[in-house]
């Protein structure tokens, strides 16, 4: 190196065993640093001397929070599902605050934009009912949108909480007007598989929905959704008043997720389970059952009498009619069962299904259709 930079006139003016000065001639303005001295050694060396290597970079990249994780997975589903995010204002109007929570009194802002402006939302899906207005009225009427937002809770005194929540609104035809598909409108059951399918992509198991929510909901139309004893949120069609006072003409399903459902979301690692090799059978039964028995109660017992033979169990038929009670109700309900190391006999899947009718019969008073 000193040979190399002696050619170019540089002397050297103090050599240390691990450093070296030298003081470049009076017209090599260009050699100012440590690296020029070096571009210069390497060039009289060769560049195609060199030996070309990558240096060794330890990255380590932070993991994502739990709740960006989750809002990933919120908009890829519904994404896929075919809804839009809508990003409405905090604020709404009195009377939209009076018509969707009665009981409780939004926080007024002292200097708002406007009257449709003048307080602090309480729940996230007045904005996307005041949204579904809007596209209507403008001849937008098939509608899929979710928001995810805060909402301002006032507590004791001027004290507020603010919370982060999901809500979601299907309202209008399903489908676009075809040859092979009839007109159908959305309805609550429509909503509800889609929760459930966001709920499932986020972690969520055994989720169930029992009767209740708020007084702006159907009577008849709405639910409350819990895990064990988590309360997730709610969903329903909106009431018909509240609807008439909004000027909306077509039927609106709504749903608000709690915060604990975005914060809590499990993020279980999906392992495929291997597929058995064995073929499954099928058992129907026809329940008859007390007219206020939910459904879902039905299932989960049926569920629990095998829960290795028994691979899925779904409703597939309602009846009330003169042929029964007025109190009570069938229930048409499907079993599949399937073992993995063996082709289940006649005998087996008889013995599981004289205890699912034993279990039922225990715990609802069930009896068999006839």
């Amino acid at each position: 190196m000193t040979t190399m930079l002696g050619y170019l006139g540089c002397r050297l003016v103090d050599g240390l065993p691990q450093q070296l000065t030298f003081q470049p001639p009076s017209h090599r303005h260009d050699l100012r640093r440590e690296e020029d001295l070096l571009e210069e050694v390497i060039r009289l060396y060769g560049y195609d001397r060199v030996q070309v290597s990558l240096p060794r970079l330890e990255v380590n990249a932070p993991e994502k929070p739990a709740i960006e994780r989750t809002l990933a997975t919120v908009h890829h589903c519904l994404g896929g599902r075919g809804y839009l995010e809508a990003i409405n204002y905090a604020f709404i109007s009195a009377e939209l605050q009076q018509q969707f929570n009665p009981t409780l009194r939004g926080t007024a802002l002292l200097n708002p934009i406007s009257a449709e402006q003048a307080v602090l939302r309480t729940c996230l899906v007045t904005g996307l009912v005041d949204t579904a207005r809007r596209n209507v009225s403008r001849g937008n009427h098939a509608l899929r949108f979710y928001e995810v937002g805060g909402v301002f809770v006032p507590l004791s005194g001027s004290q507020l909480r603010e919370a982060q929540r999901l809500a979601l609104l299907l309202s209008g035809p399903l489908h676009g007007r075809n040859w092979h598909t009839p007109d159908r409108e959305a309805d609550f059951f429509d909503l509800k598989g889609d929760v459930t399918a966001l709920l499932r992509s986020m972690g969520w198991e055994e989720v169930r929905f029992e009767a209740g929510g708020p007084s702006f909901l159907h009577p008849g139309r709405k639910a409350i959704i819990l895990a064990g004893d988590l309360h997730l949120g709610w969903l329903g069609t909106l009431h018909p008043t509240v609807q008439a006072q909004r000027d909306l003409p077509q039927s609106v399903q709504i749903c608000e997720l709690e915060e604990v459902t975005l914060t809590h979301a499990l993020h279980a690692t999906v392992a495929p389970a291997a597929a058995s090799r064995f073929p499954a059978l099928e058992r129907d039964f026809a329940f008859v059952v007390a007219q206020d028995l939910p459904s879902m109660a039905l299932l989960e017992a049926i569920r629990m009498v095998d829960g290795t033979l028994i691979r899925s169990v779904d409703l597939f038929d309602l009846y009330t009619g003169s042929h029964l009670p007025a109190d009570r109700k069938s229930l048409a309900v499907r079993v599949v069962l399937q073992a993995d190391d063996r082709t289940l006999t006649d005998q087996e899947a008889q013995n599981i299904s004289d205890r699912i009718v034993a279990q039922m019969a225990q715990q609802f008073a069930a009896t068999l259709r006839g």
